[in-house]
């Protein structure tokens, strides 16, 4: 038999397993759309149904004799029978299937789903190239880890999810293994959308030490153990809406970090270790419980946008060292509703083009954000109170503003002369710049 005739055998192996599985429910689109194709192709028309369909079921190599992909999302597979099982462990182990989608099924246990990725070397030909595994949208409740089903793939997996899978618990194994698991090739783990999930254990992170993207988010994670820091290579960090309180140290010890999302958790104050991420570009930490920023965060130097928004900034509340960020460029601080000015130190980064300061209690604007000669957007409305100043009505006309977005009655109400309000609109609207 050709390479290309055994990968049709395959696959044809595979459909009719899912097809005359008596755990498939009859009203599942296994029976519905592949039993038909199924019950009337040999396994290349198969194959080539399979391939060519409008979900792209199978994907091929360039060469046409391995598995690239295997797409069986959706089937409501609740349990991986054993005839599946050494299917799919052919497909893995005989035809090199790189990556494998099992989402949208009906899977409650992780390593049971899993399990026939443990066989004898025997009957592995070859090396595995499983390199991304998707059970996400399944109904896995309780997760061991690591996972032991994952063993012999432990040096080629570098993409798990399992997210959106209405996990509760991960516990990880108490008793050591034969062969102790440590997912070495592992660089992205998405455990994100288990909204029960409220802990991750200790232990979590030393068999994941090569993670380079971790997307936690949308769970109910409280804290973060301490040995996250053995993920030195970490890149982006994944933990919005969360109900993180504090933040430990040694997730800033991880300074490779460029991406880092901790925006709608309960978070009052950051520790002065935030300092350490040199490499961080993107901070989004609005929506939380912040009175200030610790003035460390200006050695955060690469740092380009930086989301502060709907958190309890007061006036002063701001260090003048932001002024230090010169590579930012993009700053949210609308919604602080006591911020009542712009701090010197906002005014001091000059490369910013976009400014948000609606709904911040302004009664004035400072004159020193004439000093940003870069920006090009302006947000300045429900602001009610704030009157511009000859100063700061000089410092506004000096920027290159591209939009700029102003109530009307602040406007209207900018000083004692009315040709200012006048004078901007006409200046503004010429160039269509002014939202009122």
């Amino acid at each position: 038999m050709d390479k290309q005739g055994g990968v049709a055998e395959i696959v044809y192996d595979i459909c009719r397993a899912l097809v005359e599985s008596p755990s498939t429910p009859a009203y599942s689109e296994v029976h519905e759309s592949l039993a038909p194709v199924v019950s009337s192709a040999d396994s290349r028309e198969l194959l080539d149904w399979m391939v060519n369909n409008s979900r792209a079921r199978v994907t091929l190599d360039e060469s046409d004799e391995s598995l690239e992909s295997l797409n069986l999302a959706g089937y409501s597979i609740d349990s991986v029978d054993k005839r599946l099982g050494a299917a799919l462990a052919r497909a893995v182990f005989r035809h090199g299937l790189e990556k494998l989608h099992l989402s949208g099924n009906s899977l409650k246990d992780l390593d049971a789903g899993l399990g026939w990725l443990v066989v004898d070397e025997a009957e592995a030909s070859r090396e595995p190239a499983l390199s991304s595994i998707f059970v996400d949208a399944n109904v896995l409740r309780e997760v061991s880890w690591p996972p032991a089903s994952l063993i012999a793939v432990r040096e080629c997996l570098k993409h798990l999810d399992v997210s959106k899978s209405q996990i509760r618990s991960i516990d990880v194994l108490a008793a050591p293994l034969p062969r102790p698991i440590t997912l070495h090739a592992l660089e992205y783990l998405d455990i994100s959308g288990n909204i029960k999930l409220d802990t991750l254990p200790v232990g979590f992170f030393p068999s994941v030490p090569n993670l380079r993207r971790l997307d936690a988010y949308s769970c109910a994670l409280s804290s973060i153990p301490e040995d996250i820091s053995v993920c030195e290579h970490l890149e982006h960090c994944g933990l919005h809406s969360n109900d993180l309180v504090n933040l430990p140290d040694a997730l800033f010890a991880c300074v490779k970090i460029s991406w880092l999302s901790l925006n709608m958790n309960k978070l009052e104050a950051l520790p002065e270790s935030i300092g350490n991420l040199t490499n961080l570009k993107r901070l989004s930490l609005h929506q939380n419980r912040l009175r200030d920023l610790p003035a460390v965060i200006a050695k955060c130097v690469e740092l380009e946008a930086l989301s502060l928004h709907g958190n309890r900034l007061t006036r002063g509340s701001l260090p003048d060292s932001m002024a230090l960020l010169e590579n930012c460029c993009r700053l949210s601080l609308y919604e602080n509703r006591e911020l009542g000015s712009v701090p010197d130190g906002v005014c001091g980064m000059r490369r910013l083009k976009e400014l948000w300061l609606y709904d911040c209690g302004l009664t004035s604007l400072n004159e020193k954000i004439g000093q940003l000669s870069d920006l090009k957007k302006l947000w300045l409305d429900k602001n009610p109170e704030m009157v511009l100043d000859d100063a700061s009505w000089t410092a506004l006309k000096r920027l290159d503003l591209h939009e700029l977005y102003m109530d009307g009655q602040v406007a209207a109400a900018t000083g004692e002369k009315a040709h200012r309000s006048t004078e901007l609109h006409a200046a503004m609207r010429q160039l269509n710049k002014l939202y009122l």
